[in-house]
This record gives C-alpha cells, structure tokens and sequence, in this order.
C-alpha cells in the first residue's frame, strides 16, 4: 500500500507501531484472561491518549492549548477513575455475593 494515500486518509493523524503493538498485546492478554470490561476500559485509555495526540497538534497551532486541552485531559482522566472504580467495587460485590451462597 501506498505510504502517500495512507497518510491522506488519516488526515495527517498515524499511530506509532509501537503503540498499536503494545494496544494489541495488552487487549489480548486481558482477552486471554476473560477480562472483558479490562479490554473495554484499556480500550478507552488508548484511544483517549490517541485523541490527546491528535488533538494536541491541532490546538498548538490554532492557539486555543490553555483552554482546551486542560478540560480534555481532565475529563477523560476522572471518567477513566470512575469507570475502574465501579468495576473494582463490582468485582468485590461479585465475590462477596458468590462466596456467601
């Protein structure tokens, strides 16, 4: 495949091979483990770290870094929090309710 038309499509945006290989290899061990919610919330980690990237290069030159990136960086760190909250305390709710029948 053509390197020029594979950058024309990603509008500029391509992701390290490096990064996609250790993306891979960690939603496939968690695959392996039967961890799916594991596999969905790595998933959103990367991908917010992907639109981060993007996003950064765009804001830098258009100049609006101090207002947008701070907000974007922050939410998606505290949704980030809340969702490996919630299935921590679901996993020891799980164990809690299998161990006592």
């Amino acid at each position: 495949m053509d390197l020029k038309l594979l950058e024309s499509l990603s509008n500029g945006f391509t992701i390290s091979p490096m990064e996609a290989i250790f993306y891979i290899l960690v939603v496939t061990l968690y695959a392996f483990a039967g961890r799916p919610r594991s596999c969905l919330i790595n998933t959103f980690a990367f991908t917010f770290y992907w639109g981060f990237i993007a996003l950064l290069s765009k804001t830098v030159e258009s100049g609006v870094y101090e207002r947008v990136l701070p907000a974007y960086v922050t939410c998606g760190i505290v949704f980030y929090i809340l969702v490996n909250i919630a299935s921590l305390r679901e996993g020891r709710n799980r164990a809690r309710i299998l161990g006592t029948s």
